[in-house]
C-alpha cells in the first residue's frame, strides 16, 4: 500500500515539480549546438537500495524510471545508494558531490522512459570511480534498448586508468555503425558483471543530442464556403493534415457549428478528433484526410478556425458558413499560368440572379485583396451550366499569389469563393508588355522599373504617325498605364514605344 501510495505522489503530486525540471534540464550546450536530453545526479540522500530511492522520489528525475537488481535475481540485494567518496570537480568540471548509485558485482542498475524524440546524433556521459586498480572497466557492460526491453545493444566505454581509483568522466557512444535512436521509451543499464568483488560507482548520467528539428503541422487545404439549412448537416469537404519532428498525435477542434471526422461516415463527425502519429520513431505523421462539415443550429453566418494542435505546436484553418441561399452555384475555380499570364476558370452550374463576378487578388498574404476586374454575368439567371475565363496579367514578383471570386447578386447581396495560390515567374526589370494583345476597352501597360523615374509612351501607326502620347510616374517594381484609346484606333498594326531611363523600349500592338 505505501508503495501504491508513493507512486500516486510521485505522478500528481509532483507535477509542478517535474515540469520545472524538464524546463531547466533542456538547454543548449554552447557552441556544440548539442541539448541535455536529462541528467541525473542520483540526488542527495542515501538509501540502502535504488528501489527506496526511487519509492520516496530522492533521483533528481522524478518523472524517469530507476531500478536497480541481482542480475538473475530479483530479489537479491541490488545497487544501492551511498555517499562515500563521492565525485568532486577536483575529478571532473561539472561533477555534482553528495549521492551516487554504488553497482555491486553481479547487479544493474536501470533508467526508463526517456523520450529522445527529435534529436540525433545522441551521446551518454557520466562520472565514473572503480574499487581496484589493474581494472579498464570492461566488467561494466552499458547498454540501451529502443522497445522496451526486448533487445539491448552495448555502448562502447573508453577504458579506464588501470593505475588509479579516482574518478573519471566518460563519454559513450553507439558501436560503429549504429546511432542511439530516437523514440519515446529509450531504456539504460549498466551491468556489473564481475564475479569478485570489484565495484563501479557512477554519477552525473547525462544524454545528449542535437534536435532533429521544430515540431511543424502541415495543412492542405482547398475548403471553399459551407452553405446548408439549420439543423442539417452539410456536405462534407476534406483536407489534409501532416506533421514531422513531433512528439505526440494531432489533436483536431472545430469551431462551433462545424464538425471534423476521418472518414465520411456520418457518426464519425464530432467536435474533436485526434490522430496518432504514423511513426512515433521520428515524430512524422503521414498525409491524412479530414472531413469536415458544416451543422448550424440556428440561421446566420457562421466561422471560426479548426485547430490543430501538437505539443509545440499550433496550425489554424479558417472555416466559413451560411444558411443563406447562394443564387449561383460554383462548381470550379481554377488557376494556370499561360504565355506569361494567369489564366482564371471557373464554372457555374447554375444562377440566379447572378449580377456579376470581381476577381479579386493579394500578391502575397500579408496584404489586402484588392479588385481587379468585374466580369458580368453570361446568364443573369440559368439553370445551365456556365463558363467563365479572365486573363490577368501581373509581373511584380516570382512569390506566390492569391486570387479569389466575389459573387455579387441583383440586390447586392455576395458571397466569396475559395483562395487559389498561384505562383508568376520572375521578371527582371526594366519589361514592358501590353495586355490584353490585341487591344480592347481594358488594355494596359504593364512596365516594370528599377527606380522611380519618369516613362513616356507613345503609340505610332506602322507608317511612323504618332497617334497618342503620355508621361507617366512610375515606382519601382510593377506599374500599370492604362491605355484610353481603344475606340480611337482603327484596325491595324501599331507600335508602343516607353522611354524610361534613357532607354527605349517597343512592343507591337494589334487593333482587330
Amino acid at each position: 500500500m505505501a508503495k501504491r501510495y508513493s507512486l500516486l505522489l510521485k505522478r500528481w503530486v509532483f507535477r509542478p515539480l517535474l515540469l520545472q525540471c524538464i524546463l531547466m534540464a533542456v538547454f543548449v550546450v554552447p557552441g556544440f549546438g548539442q541539448s541535455t536530453i536529462f541528467k541525473e545526479t542520483m540526488g542527495t540522500v542515501t538509501s540502502p537500495t535504488v528501489e527506496e530511492h526511487e519509492l520516496y522520489n530522492y533521483f533528481s528525475n522524478i518523472d524517469l524510471t530507476m531500478t536497480g537488481i541481482k542480475i538473475g535475481d530479483p530479489a537479491g540485494y541490488g545497487p544501492s545508494i551511498s555517499n562515500v567518496s563521492p565525485s568532486s570537480p577536483a575529478y571532473y568540471a561539472g561533477a555534482s558531490g553528495a549521492s551516487y548509485v554504488q553497482i555491486l558485482p553481479g547487479t544493474e542498475f536501470k533508467i526508463a522512459g526517456i523520450s529522445t524524440l527529435n534529436y540525433t546524433n545522441l551521446s551518454l556521459s557520466f562520472g565514473i570511480k572503480k574499487t581496484q586498480d589493474a581494472s579498464a572497466g570492461a566488467e561494466l557492460t552499458i547498454e540501451y534498448s529502443a522497445d522496451d526491453g526486448a533487445n539491448w545493444k552495448t555502448l562502447v566505454l573508453p577504458s579506464l586508468d588501470k593505475t588509479s581509483t579516482n574518478w573519471e568522466y566518460k563519454t559513450l557512444s553507439a558501436k560503429p555503425g549504429e546511432e542511439i535512436p530516437a523514440v519515446s521509451n529509450l531504456m539504460l543499464r549498466f551491468r556489473n558483471l564481475d564475479v569478485g568483488a570489484l565495484q563501479f560507482r557512477i554519477d552525473d548520467i547525462e544524454l545528449v543530442g542535437e534536435p532533429a528539428g521544430l515540431p511543424a503541422i502541415t495543412i492542405t487545404a482547398a475548403l471553399q464556403n459551407f452553405n446548408t439549412a439549420a439543423g442539417t448537416a452539410s456536405v462534407a469537404q476534406a483536407y489534409t493534415v501532416s506533421g514531422v519532428n513531433l512528439t505526440e498525435g494531432i489533436t483536431i477542434t472545430a469551431p462551433a457549428n462545424f464538425q471534423v471526422a476521418t472518414s465520411t461516415d456520418g457518426s464519425s463527425f464530432a467536435d474533436k478528433v485526434t490522430i496518432a502519429l504514423t511513426n512515433e520513431q521520428d515524430g512524422s505523421l503521414a498525409e491524412t484526410t479530414i472531413y469536415v462539415r458544416y451543422l448550424p443550429a440556428a440561421s446566420g453566418e457562421h466561422s471560426g478556425n479548426i485547430v490543430h494542435t501538437s505539443t509545440g505546436e499550433i496550425q489554424n484553418l479558417a472555416v466559413l458558413g451560411s444558411t443563406s441561399t447562394y443564387p449561383v452555384e460554383l462548381t470550379t475555380f481554377t488557376a494556370e499560368q499561360s504565355n506569361g499570364a494567369t489564366l482564371l476558370s471557373w464554372t457555374t452550374a447554375s444562377e440566379k440572379n447572378n449580377a456579376y463576378f470581381d476577381v479579386e487578388m493579394a500578391p502575397d498574404q500579408e496584404s489586402s485583396f484588392r479588385k481587379i476586374v468585374t466580369i458580368n454575368s453570361k446568364v443573369t439567371s440559368s439553370a445551365l451550366s456556365t463558363d467563365y475565363t479572365y486573363s490577368h496579367t501581373y509581373y511584380g514578383n516570382s512569390r506566390v499569389r492569391y486570387y479569389r471570386l466575389k459573387q455579387v447578386d441583383l440586390d447586392g447581396t455576395y458571397t466569396y469563393s475559395k483562395t487559389i495560390a498561384v505562383k508568376a515567374a520572375a521578371l527582371r526589370p526594366p519589361f514592358v508588355r501590353v495586355a490584353p494583345n490585341p487591344l480592347n476597352y481594358t488594355s494596359k501597360v504593364y512596365l516594370m522599373a528599377a527606380g522611380r523615374g519618369k516613362a513616356v509612351v507613345r503609340l505610332h501607326g506602322i507608317t511612323g504617325v504618332q497617334v497618342y502620347s503620355k508621361a507617366a510616374e512610375v515606382q519601382a517594381g510593377q506599374n500599370e498605364i492604362q491605355l484610353p484609346l481603344y475606340d480611337k484606333l482603327q484596325t491595324g498594326v501599331y507600335i508602343l514605344t516607353v522611354e524610361l531611363e534613357s532607354a527605349r523600349y517597343q512592343v507591337k500592338v494589334v487593333k482587330q
